[in-house]
């Protein structure tokens, strides 16, 4: 919670390195889009796949917010 502000966006790197952990990846996610920090669109699309639908629906929001490049 403490992080999910747009002013924290300088540690997105830090929390992003947590996206490959099944036991938080959703609320990362999540804390990403708060965040509004680009640069994770390679991860979310893994999660497009969950088994969560919470998790699938963060994935597509992000993935909406920010496009991954071609």
């Amino acid at each position: 919670m403490a992080l999910g502000f747009v002013s924290a966006r300088p540690y997105a790197e830090h929390l992003g390195a947590f996206l490959d952990d099944p036991d938080v990846d959703g609320h990362v996610l999540r804390t990403l889009l708060k965040m509004r920090a680009p640069g994770f669109a390679r991860d979310a699309k893994l999660l497009l796949h969950s088994d969560k639908s919470w998790k699938r629906r963060w994935a597509k929001k992000y993935l909406d917010q920010h496009p991954s490049p071609q």
